[in-house]
């Protein structure tokens, strides 16, 4: 297969990622050339279309191939990028960020989604020991990654683990990607993920990063799972309030974080509610996700893999 043709196909690999005109705050934007170095994989997770023993057409590219092409078409004006020298060689030495994608939130959910790999033994020991490094640095960050409902794990699971990261340091922040099934994978028959759980994910997983909530403040369904109707915005730190001091006024509730103007309807204060009616509630036509097509992509990665 000729260069032209190889590196075809692993852009086409990587058209699944961000738009290339990219927005850089304060200088416009800049047009980046994509492109994955290899489709080649070893292992087989059951959602990947390049997983091993699929039919994905494999390739690869040399380094001086891509960097090749990169300058062709940065003289051509259609790519930006590059630096001097002095500048390029030292740039790998201090990493900023590294993310072990833990995928599952233990040992049999990471099993059902590739055989080949270890929860416990292997991803999250890499994590943690990566998460130690860069806070005894105190710099830079360490990330994961969630496949979210291909393998029956639950919400209160997958935060769990990442509440116990965040809490010891080990753990910038989580990324949840909803399951979407792909054409010729081993999971292509499996039901989609509907988008809003892995938004109620972020929401919670910021009200832990961000607002110093603590796991067992969320509000989790009885299946343990977030609802997907109901924001995780609980106002059970309002409990914990009302036992060191009195709440009287709208001010006393917003120094306790309380967003007054949907809350209202629900609080009373001095016998009277805060508002007086109920926030607006936009009625669903259709279950979650039901809303969209059924049918499983046709692509050549996965539709989260560049979150």
């Amino acid at each position: 297969m000729d260069q032209r043709r190889r590196f075809a196909l692993l852009r086409e690999a990587a058209a699944l990622d961000r738009d290339g005109a990219v927005r850089v705050p304060g200088r416009g934007t800049t047009h980046l050339m994509r492109v994955m170095q290899t489709n080649a994989c070893s292992l087989s997770c059951g959602y990947c279309p390049t997983f091993c023993g699929g039919k994905a057409k494999r390739t690869a590219l040399a380094p001086d191939e891509v960097a090749r092409t990169f300058m062709e078409a940065h003289r051509a004006g259609l790519a930006q990028g590059g630096c001097s020298s002095p500048r390029a060689f030292p740039a790998p030495r201090p990493r900023h960020r590294i993310s072990v994608n833990l995928e599952g939130p233990g040992d049999d959910y990471v099993r059902r989604l590739a055989r080949e790999k270890d929860f416990s033994g292997d991803l999250l020991p890499k994590l943690e020991h990566a998460g130690r490094i860069f806070r005894e640095r105190r710099a830079s960050s360490v990330t994961t990654q969630f496949v979210v409902g291909a393998a029956g794990e639950r919400d209160r699971e997958i935060l769990a683990v990442v509440a116990r990261l965040e809490r010891e340091a080990l753990l910038q922040h989580a990324h949840f990607s909803a399951f979407q099934p792909v054409v010729g994978t081993p999971m292509e028959g499996l039901a989609p993920t509907p988008a809003r759980r892995e938004l109620r994910l972020y929401q919670a997983e910021h009200l832990l990063r961000d607002y110093g909530f603590r796991f067992d403040e969320l509000a989790f369904e009885g299946d343990g799972n977030l609802s997907l109707d109901h924001d995780p915005k609980a106002a059970r730190r309002l409990v914990a309030a009302r036992r060191q001091a009195t709440l009287r006024f709208a001010g006393d509730l917003r120094g306790v974080g309380v967003d007054v103007a949907r809350a209202g309807w629900y609080l009373s204060l001095r016998g009277r509610r805060v508002a007086e009616a109920p926030p607006a509630f936009q009625l669903r036509r259709f279950a979650h996700g039901r809303h969209l097509t059924q049918a499983p992509y046709a692509t050549p990665v996965p539709p989260w893999a560049y979150r």
